[in-house]
């Protein structure tokens, strides 16, 4: 005897959006990115004052606005 159970789920937003920073919280390593995009930023300024390393202020800060940016799309943008 086999019967075939027919199951439906309807989720709202506010679970999707839980259930996605839950998943990203558990993948990402949140407090390390936000420590090198700070340290990245502060590197960056410190050097930007140094003569003949502008090249390295550049990449840092660089650096330190794509994590920035990767987290804040992580949390904010990409749940909606």
């Amino acid at each position: 005897m086999s019967e075939t159970l027919n199951l439906s789920f309807r989720y709202a937003e506010s679970d999707y959006v839980r259930a996605l920073r839950a998943h990203y919280s558990s993948r990402l390593r949140v407090r390390f990115d936000i420590i090198a995009a700070i340290v990245a930023a502060l590197l960056g300024a410190y050097s930007w004052r140094s003569p003949g390393y502008h090249w390295l202020s550049v990449i840092c800060l660089s650096a330190s606005v794509v994590l920035v940016l990767i987290l804040f799309a992580a949390f904010v943008v990409i749940p909606p």
